[in-house]
């Protein structure tokens, strides 16, 4: 029976006589729904916790699935490269008729057989080596972040559908205060007490109600079909798990740092810019010479000949070819860097969001549960004050809707502030190191899996000099380098490999000192600005430099000096000639840099600069993130008159 049907039955029955009839017909519908809606999802499986659901993602998830193929496609290929290593075994055969052989009917034939080994190619050999080797560390990566991403997403579903299972308990027990509300009304209806009006209004509310808690049966269908895309599986009987509190940073600052220090986005973008300097060294391959080493017989219908030689080939000039494929490949450098700074501040932009998110909807929770605790007891006290006749059904309806809203609110925001958390362990990059999960072999980079099986054998694996001492505790110092020059990369990274030193080359932006400004104090508005740039002129002054926006905006400065002893002796100068108060300020400059990150003992630091002292430049210490952004290009938005 529908509410559309009502004033129909009224005209021939009391509301009295038909009212009752109905809720007791949708409440056995709606617990049927409901019992139908929780076995949608009720299979014969077991329990998950959420680790478990995790796990199960990360080893049938095929997004995950096509990453690992990717990566293990891409490892084929090194072994395509090192092929040209191994030395190549030709035969060929033939049979026939040959003009050349006139004297007699006999056939020619011919068959011959040829070894050829690389002796020299210009090193296009281990340079195609090191482009795939860095070409399989960036899949290596994307596999892991593919990894953080789809245990993400299965975070999000299996605490959705636990959010939705939680707000369909609220929708029932919400529906059965309406009932009882109704069922209360309509018992006062029938003694003459109670109004038409109240009936149709406690109605309504009881139709709303059951609208309600279908609605959740319908979230509930839907969380349940998203769980079952991401992990495999429809969910059955899932349990809370704990929030990742103490893995969590302890202020923004520290969770970008460690952002991008553990990124797998940021480390895949890394590897890509070590492929694209390989690919250049491969490049320059083709203007050195190449010597191959032949040996080989050859037999034929009217001779056999043997030999062994070493062959040189040398191009001198081959259309200007090979000096377009070297700036091909130095602007795919160029282009790998842009991708490699976008992506870290793509990395620093999802820490913030994620942290902000965190942080907002922690502060709200305490509001969420004091509305919602609010609600309770005001509703509780509505009850007791209308059955004495203090308070309208209309001021009860709206307490019983209004605490079931608070109640919903605050268990969407406890559900949100758990998955917050995890949210800011997968943007830093270790949601599934906390996790626990055993990630598949392809997410490791082939230097970690070769240092596994190093330790699975037992062979030893070289260690710093004093990186150990017995009984002792080091002391270790996080130090920041800047590349002399961004080229150096490449040789920076074997040197590191061939010293067993682990470290970071990132491209980030340092600050230094452009020039020094000589500024008036600030002004109450342009207008005084300007007359004061004109009574300035009038007495002399011509180097001056009104700042028309910015961090400066309605200052003069006296000039621009390059070095800060020349700023000195003009304030001191200036200062004799007029009373206005000038100060002395640094303006910032931003620039790209190479830098070099690493974390050494006190006793090795000497020894590092000494065997990196070709490619650093310690007199420049690295300052990124030191200066506030608002005073880097002041002097730009100046005008000189």
């Amino acid at each position: 029976m529908t509410l559309s049907k009502i004033p129909i039955i009224f005209k021939d029955k009391t509301i009295s006589s038909i009212l009752p009839r109905v809720p007791t017909m949708k409440l056995k519908n709606l617990l049927f729904i409901s019992i139908a809606a929780n076995s949608l999802y009720s299979p014969l499986l077991s329990a998950q916790t959420m680790q478990e659901a995790v796990q199960q993602t990360i080893n049938e998830n095929p997004e995950i699935q096509s990453a690992r193929s990717e990566r293990s496609a891409v490892t084929y290929e090194i072994d395509q490269a090192r092929s040209e290593y191994m030395p190549k075994v030709d035969i060929q055969a033939g049979i026939g008729w040959d003009t050349e052989i006139r004297d007699n009917e006999r056939h020619s034939e011919e068959a011959s057989i040829r070894l050829t080994q690389m002796v020299f190619d210009g090193l296009a050999t281990p340079s195609e080596v090191a482009r795939q080797t860095a070409r399989s560390d960036s899949r290596s990566y994307s596999v892991y972040r593919q990894a953080e991403i789809s245990a993400l997403q299965a975070i999000e579903s299996y605490i959705d559908v636990l959010r939705t299972e939680e707000l369909l308990t609220l929708a029932k027990e919400n529906l059965a205060v309406h009932t009882r509300t109704y069922d209360q009304i309509q018992l006062r209806s029938s003694r003459g007490v109670g109004k038409r009006a109240e009936a149709d209004q406690a109605y309504g509310r009881l139709a709303l109600a059951e609208k309600n808690m279908l609605s959740e049966i319908g979230n509930i269908r839907d969380a349940s079909s998203a769980y079952q895309r991401i992990i495999g599986t429809l969910p059955l009987n899932l349990s809370l798990p704990s929030a990742p509190t103490e893995a969590l940073p302890g202020s923004l600052d520290e969770a970008i740092k460690l952002a991008i220090d553990n990124h797998p986005t940021l480390k895949s973008a890394n590897s890509d810019i070590e492929s694209a300097f390989s690919q250049h060294d491969t490049a320059k391959a083709a203007y050195m010479p190449r010597v191959d080493f032949e040996a080989g017989a050859i037999h034929e219908s009217e001779r056999d000949d043997s030999y062994a030689m070493l062959r040189l080939r040398y191009n001198l000039f081959n259309g200007g070819r090979d000096l377009a494929r070297r700036k091909e490949t130095s602007e795919q450098i160029n282009q790998a860097k842009e991708i490699r700074d976008n992506t870290y501040r793509q990395v620093i932009e999802s820490m913030r969001l994620s942290w902000t998110a965190y942080q907002t909807i922690k502060r709200q929770l305490v509001f969420f549960k004091k509305h919602r605790d609010a609600s309770i007891l005001s509703n509780a006290a509505y009850q007791k004050q209308f059955n004495i006749g203090q308070r309208t059904l209309l001021d009860l309806l709206d307490s019983a809707n209004e605490m079931f809203s608070t109640k919903s609110a605050y268990t969407s925001a406890k559900y949100d502030t758990l998955y917050s958390q995890f949210r800011i362990l997968a943007s830093k990059g270790q949601l599934t190191k906390y996790l626990g999960v055993t990630l598949p072999n392809e997410a490791q980079t082939l230097a970690e899996l070769d240092q596994d099986t190093r330790k699975i054998t037992g062979e030893l694996i070289p260690l710093p000099v004093t990186a150990i001492e017995q009984g002792e505790e080091q002391a270790y110092t996080s130090l920041c380098y800047k590349l002399k020059s961004d080229d150096d990369f490449n040789d920076v990274q074997r040197l590191a490999e061939r010293e067993f030193y682990k470290l970071t080359l990132i491209n980030q932006p340092t600050y230094i000192i452009g020039n020094y400004l000589l500024l008036t104090p600030e002004s109450k508005s342009m207008r005084e600005s300007f007359k004061l740039e004109q009574e300035l002129k009038s007495q002399g002054y011509s180097d001056l430099w009104l700042f028309r926006s910015g961090e400066f905006r309605g200052r003069i400065s006296f000039g621009l000096f390059g070095i800060k002893e020349n700023a000195i002796k003009a304030l001191n100068a200036i200062s004799k000639k007029t009373d206005i108060a000038l100060e002395l300020t640094p303006r910032y400059e931003s620039q790209q840099n190479m830098v070099m990150n690493i974390n050494l003992l006190n006793t090795e630091i000497t020894k590092f600069e000494n065997t990196f002292a070709k490619y650093i430049d310690k007199d420049n210490a690295c300052a990124p993130n030191s200066i506030p952004a608002n005073n880097i290009k002041g002097g730009y938005d100046a005008i000189q008159y």
